[in-house]
């Protein structure tokens, strides 16, 4: 945790021009709000080229959603008109009463700890960019995001090669703490419930 701080804030300039440089914006997407309609879509569109046509965990349907998108921030790497990165935030309070992804995904998660009603899960992570900067922004967008909202409470269900393969290597095992609670699997994919700690 303490090598994940200076190691964002030291490549802050870095990754913003290299944003520029490649065309690329980060946005914050409230995909309700009417003047965001335009960019929420591009990114249920890359979700759907990410997990409907590639991973095929869902029905290809042009555009992947669903109930908890109405209660989620989206950040969000433009490139001109398209999305080539993302993710969303799902806020639990805005669920009004309805649990969390990782809580209904997960049998036995809920019985061993209480999510409180502030907390937020980060989901739907995706990067087709290609780069490994656009990784990193995009994770300092969501830490961003996670700080400047007061949010102590931040959890995720990560694929297990992705959390092992790069994300301990990158920012350390202790900022993602491993819950209790069995994984979820799609198709041959492991997923690990996680706390993150910001």
């Amino acid at each position: 945790m303490k090598f994940f701080i200076p190691f964002f804030a030291s490549i802050a300039r870095i990754l913003a021009l290299f944003l520029i440089f490649k065309r690329m914006k980060i946005v914050k997407v409230n995909p309700v709000a009417p003047n965001d309609q335009k960019l929420a879509r591009s990114f249920y569109e890359l979700r759907d080229d990410v997990f409907a046509k590639k991973h095929h965990w869902e029905e290809p349907r042009g555009e992947e959603r669903d109930r908890y998108d109405l209660a989620s921030i989206f950040i969000v790497v433009m490139k001109g008109e398209r999305a080539v990165a993302g993710c969303r935030i799902i806020h639990k309070k805005l669920l009004l009463g309805n649990p969390l992804p990782m809580e209904e995904g997960l049998n036995s998660f809920s019985t061993g700890r209480l999510i409180p009603r502030d907390a937020i899960e980060i989901s739907r992570m995706i990067n087709t960019s290609g780069s490994k900067l656009v990784f990193f922004a995009l994770h300092l967008a969501v830490y961003t995001y996670a700080k400047n909202g007061g949010f102590r409470r931040v959890f995720a269900t990560i694929r297990k090669i992705y959390l092992e393969g790069r994300l301990d290597k990158v920012f350390g095992k202790e900022y993602f703490e491993r819950l209790l609670g069995e994984t979820k699997k799609k198709g041959s994919e492991q997923f690990i419930p996680v706390q993150i700690h910001i």
